[in-house]
């Protein structure tokens, strides 16, 4: 955790920070005298259930940039009273980011300026802060042993992937925090014992979703996989642990407004984590090179078909070249324009659904070229080009 790359880190996320703030960008001049004068008259919103989710977002988006600007000020590893004095210094400037980005909100027309937001920003910095201080150094040791490698850098990747996966499956942390809203909530299409309607509308959508499940809990069965070696019955106990983790998570959600709720996401991380534990054991820990052409060029062939089906190329009727090109110069090609206009959990989700859909790629490349570093490359290249 050395300055230099915490630098450009910081860098690139205050850039986000500041983009996130402001897009779709519609920027509306007014004289300053009439944006301070809006400013200074800023009130409290009553913040239904629609809203909390965004206020709960605006804490979220600030607790990395506390962390990351103490962090750039010392490194993490140093004294306690060390660590203090660069998050006293780093606060003023997450306070003074929040309070200038908020009134450059004003220049925006459709962003929402309130000190609810103010107060969801100032709390994000000062937990991002004191996360710093209580846990700097345990942030260092685990940077150090994924740096160094071998074993201890594998619990380390294992131990930071488990709370970012906790974390994501609760985002965005809007909890119900009344009788009336349990209610509502378990009275709606977001809850099923077996899959809830919400957002099911599309076949292919609901695909996507259940695959993201499991694409993104198969690493913890790679996990258990490391952990039992070579003994017996370990894929029986990562599809149990899997099943009890999805019990355990669709319990928390069913106390969440924006999650869904729904007993084929209990298989669907039993399945996950099984199918890790096996991906793990037969072709990771035993060398990429030991799978077969053939069933890789046989897993190529399936993703692209499973790929154009989703995006709709095998289920939609084609349209002339006319009709295309005029709903191609319809489209906004301004990064997360989109997203701004739905809701935090349903970008989020559109965004990992996207992910889940061309993650096979990659591993893909990785088990082909597993030694090559033009692997990345070329998986990025591959996926920019059938994008487009």
């Amino acid at each position: 955790m050395n300055r230099a790359y915490l630098g450009p880190i910081g860098l690139v996320y205050l850039a986000f920070v500041i983009y996130g703030s402001l897009v779709p960008l519609a920027f509306q001049p007014r004289p300053l005298a009439e944006t301070l004068n809006a400013f200074a008259n800023i009130r409290w919103l009553n913040l239904g259930l629609a809203s909390r989710a965004d206020w709960v977002a605006n804490l979220l988006l600030y607790m990395p940039l506390g962390f990351l600007a103490s962090a750039w000020l010392t490194t993490a590893g140093q004294r306690i009273s060390t660590r203090l004095v660069a998050a006293i210094f780093a606060l003023p400037f997450c306070l003074a980011l929040a309070v200038g980005v908020e009134f450059i909100q004003l220049y925006f027309p459709g962003r929402t300026v309130s000190l609810n937001d103010l107060l969801a920003e100032t709390l994000g910095s000062l937990i991002g802060v004191g996360l710093f201080v209580g846990l700097g150094e345990r942030a260092t040791q685990i940077w150090q042993r994924w740096i160094e490698g071998g074993n201890d850098a594998f619990g380390a990747v294992a131990l930071a992937y488990l709370g970012a996966y906790l974390a994501l499956s609760l985002f965005p942390f809007d909890f119900l925090v009344s009788q009336v809203e349990l209610s509502q909530k378990w009275s709606s299409d977001t809850v099923s014992w077996l899959v809830a309607k919400s957002g099911c509308d599309k076949p292919a959508m609901c695909l996507v979703r259940l695959i993201v499940e499991m694409l993104l809990v198969a690493p913890l069965g790679a996990v258990v996989a490391h952990q039992r070696g070579s003994r017996r019955g370990g894929i029986l106990l990562a599809a149990i642990l899997g099943a009890m983790l999805g019990i355990v998570l669709e319990l928390v959600q069913a106390f969440i407004a924006s999650s869904l709720v729904q007993g084929v996401s209990v298989l669907t991380r039993s399945a996950g984590m099984a199918a890790g534990f096996m991906v793990y054991r037969h072709f990771i820990r035993g060398g990429a090179r030991a799978t077969p052409g053939w069933a890789l060029l046989l897993a190529a062939g399936f993703w692209l078909l499973l790929l154009v089906w989703l995006n709709g190329w095998l289920t939609h009727a084609w349209l002339g070249w006319e009709q295309a090109m005029t709903q191609l110069e319809e489209v906004r090609f301004l990064p997360f324009y989109y997203h701004y206009y739905t809701t935090e959990t349903q970008a989020l989700t559109s965004l990992l659904s996207v992910a889940g859909m061309y993650a096979p790629l990659g591993a893909w490349y990785g088990l082909w070229l597993p030694t090559r570093p033009k692997a990345v490359g070329l998986a990025a290249l591959t996926a920019v080009g059938l994008c487009g």
